[in-house]
């Protein structure tokens, strides 16, 4: 793909100011280029009325089909990826687009304004007649963005009484998502537009280019322009049957042509459900609000797809690398607070204070891949991923409920908050500790066997009984009766122990007893207890 298949960072902004440094220099200034009047039109654009909102949207839809020229795809991401990452250097530069996006000061950002600011970043990058070429080019994948992004934040009445709300606009604390969505969807529609039509990058315009791509334009095209490519969606060989498979389940209302906006729904589907490079980002606008769009994977496909997933075998050093990456967040040491601030951010990227479970669990996964490898990082992951549902759920519940925002939908319990980080990373440790032992008695073995059910049987249990002393748990104390603590396990009389079986019996034995493990586990039952 032109675009190229580097992957993009996109780690969103956390809360900053929102009203922009009231110095208005020479970083403000609007640059035109020598184009059309219409581009001059733009870039003095500032708040259009809700009505003119949806004239600009249909103006954008409608505007003439532009190919992307050669390189062009790089240069766009070239300018809008430096203002994804979270350092110094790149939120410096965030910044200075940050006032020349939003020239009046009022802190929120039009669909026409950003529309502006991205045709001029590419004209400052690009020279005038390149970057409105550029600009042009992937002016249709500008509104998914802007849509993704403005949303992310609780909505609210914008002040002034004019029946405006925050929703109807990009915040700055969602300026870097904004970015991180441009390029993500900048990426997604250049594949488009080279199958759309059967030209690649460079290419002219042609008549077939109708924005509706047909099976028989997504068959030849897919080879070329699609792997390997950045989504996940895309990402493996396939014989023509595959391909028309593929194509027919993008085609979501049947049909036979596949427009931009299944296209692009289809890939972000795809990438939340197999955790690929846009996962967190994508996941974030689909995952934040309750009430955002159909379609895309909520908490409770996450914890269906954690529950059913295939588990890899856990590696003999798998429990400690876990364990050493997230316990040094889990200390309560004064010298742990800055490293945990430093995870929280990552694991917060747009700076709401709340954590989904598909936050923390695509936090884990980049958690793991930076302390290891991508691949032994991912099979760490993916072998411990059983347990994050019940750290999770532990976690979340410590502070007491209330709504979020002011909507009456979400409350703090479906989310861990700041306050309940600590323990949500000592939760991992522990809910890692659990499964590993578990994962070892089921099946008879550390290794991946037709015996691993994820149910343990008395026998099971019985076999392993004695290595179980080892383990810091009190629960399997030395010179019991392995048939007793069975049943005691065995909550539904039902013969096999389930997972949650097991880590229920163990923290209450840990509460009861005392065990090393006890103060975690015991906040987890006490909902009004803040940390």
């Amino acid at each position: 793909m032109g675009c190229g298949a580097s992957s993009i960072e996109v780690v969103p902004e956390g809360p900053r100011a929102l009203t922009p440094n009231a110095s208005k220099d020479a970083n403000t200034a609007r640059v035109k280029p020598s184009a059309s009047d219409d581009v001059d039109a733009l870039l003095s654009v500032t708040k259009p009325k809700s009505r003119e909102a949806k004239t600009f949207k249909a103006q954008i839809k409608t505007a003439a089909f532009t190919a992307v020229p050669s390189g062009g795809g790089a240069s766009f991401l070239e300018c809008f990826r430096p203002l994804t990452t979270n350092d110094a250097v790149s939120r410096s530069k965030r910044d200075a687009a940050w006032q020349r996006a939003d020239p009046n000061y009022n802190g929120h950002l039009s669909l026409a304004e950003t529309d502006g600011w991205i045709l001029q970043t590419l004209v400052d990058a690009r020279g005038g007649d390149d970057g409105e070429t550029i600009w042009r080019a992937f002016r249709p994948s500008y509104i998914r963005a802007f849509n993704d992004a403005k949303d992310v934040m609780a909505n609210k009445p914008v002040g002034g009484g004019g029946g405006a709300e925050y929703d109807d606009y990009v915040q700055r604390p969602e300026f870097r998502l904004l970015c991180a969505y441009l390029c993500a969807y900048a990426e997604m529609y250049h594949a488009f537009a080279e199958i759309d039509g059967g030209g690649g990058e460079g290419a002219t315009t042609r008549k077939d280019d109708d924005r509706r791509m047909t099976a028989d334009e997504f068959v030849a095209g897919y080879a070329a322009a699609l792997g390997p490519g950045p989504f996940v969606a895309f990402d493996h060989p396939l014989d023509e049957p595959g391909m028309r498979a593929v194509f027919a389940e993008m085609d979501a209302n049947g049909k036979g042509k596949v427009s931009l906006k299944e296209w692009c729904a289809f890939i972000e589907k795809k990438e939340i459900e197999k955790n690929g490079k846009y996962a967190i980002v994508l996941s974030k606008a689909a995952s934040e609000d309750p009430r955002r769009r159909a379609g895309v994977v909520t908490d409770a496909g996450w914890k269906e797809t954690i529950k059913t997933q295939t588990r890899p075998a856990i590696t003999s050093d798998g429990l400690t690398a876990f364990k050493r990456t997230f316990e040094r967040y889990a200390s309560p040491s004064d010298g742990a607070v800055g490293a945990r601030d430093e995870g929280w951010s990552r694991a917060d990227p747009n700076g709401n204070g709340h954590l989904s479970l598909a936050e923390v669990d695509g936090w884990v996964k980049d958690e793991l891949q930076n302390a290891r490898s991508d691949d032994d990082g991912e099979t760490i992951w993916r072998a411990f991923r059983p347990s994050y549902i019940r750290a999770f759920n532990d976690a979340k519940d410590v502070m007491a409920n209330k709504p979020v925002g002011s909507g009456g939908i979400a409350e703090y319990d479906d989310y861990v908050q700041r306050s309940e980080f600590r323990l949500l990373c000592a939760y991992l440790c522990a809910y890692a500790e659990m499964y590993n032992a578990f994962a070892a008695v089921d099946g008879g073995g550390r290794g991946v066997a037709t015996d691993d059910d994820r149910r343990v049987t008395v026998e099971e249990f019985t076999a392993a009984y004695e290595t179980l002393g080892a383990l810091p748990f009190v629960a399997f104390e030395s010179g019991a009766d392995p048939a007793e603590v069975f049943n005691a396990m065995d909550a539904d009389g039902k013969g096999m122990v389930l997972l949650a079986e097991w880590c229920a019996f163990i923290e209450k034995m840990e509460i009861r007893k005392g065990g090393a493990f006890a103060e975690t586990l015991s906040k987890g039952e006490i909902d009004s207890r803040a940390m």
